[in-house]
């Protein structure tokens, strides 16, 4: 099977791979989570994304993946699972990123429309949050960057470089300088 992504986080190398997860610890490759075999595609594990101490990974069709290392545990954080009946949130995961506050995933949504959606824990549940629906049929890489002030979430498209300014301040939208798309 195909590597399709390889991720440092928390000081353990994962190697995401058509048919799963594994890790290096050591000289030795593991396996991670077998139940994941299942779900084996071309894209499965591509731009797997460690945040905060989870490592998230796409898997097969449409799931999101949480792996928490140090519980050696994996929870399922698809879109689609929070948003029932929401057909734009149920497409293919295309790219991974995050900042302090949220996790930013781009999903494909309706025929060339690509989802940008935030994602965070509120309290103990896990939740998402639309920020955009993009003209573009794959979104390739994503990238935070706070070189700028507002912070920038910077993304690949089929044929563009093109990037979101975040919030400034989370606590209260409204207040905040710059919320514009470029």
């Amino acid at each position: 099977y195909n590597i399709t992504g390889l991720e440092q986080h928390n000081a353990t190398v994962y190697i995401g791979k058509e048919n799963g997860l594994f890790k290096i610890v050591g000289s030795t490759v593991t396996e991670i989570a077998p139940e994941l075999r299942s779900l084996f595609n071309s894209a499965s594990c591509k731009n797997l994304f460690g945040w905060k101490s989870y490592l998230y990974l796409p898997m097969g069709l449409q799931a999101l993946y949480q792996y928490d290392g140090a519980a050696d545990s994996l929870g399922e954080v698809t879109p689609a699972e929070y948003s029932y009946g929401i057909q734009e949130y149920a497409g293919k995961g295309q790219a991974l990123t995050g900042d302090e506050q949220y996790l930013f995933y781009f999903v494909a949504g309706k025929t060339d429309k690509v989802e940008l959606l935030a994602g965070s824990y509120l309290g103990s549940e896990w939740t998402w949050h639309p920020l955009y629906e993009l003209s573009a049929a794959t979104v390739s890489k994503a990238y935070v960057s706070s070189i700028t002030s507002p912070a920038r979430l910077w993304f690949i498209t089929t044929t563009n470089i093109m990037y979101c300014i975040l919030p400034d301040k989370y606590a209260d939208i409204t207040a905040a300088t710059s919320y514009a798309f470029a």
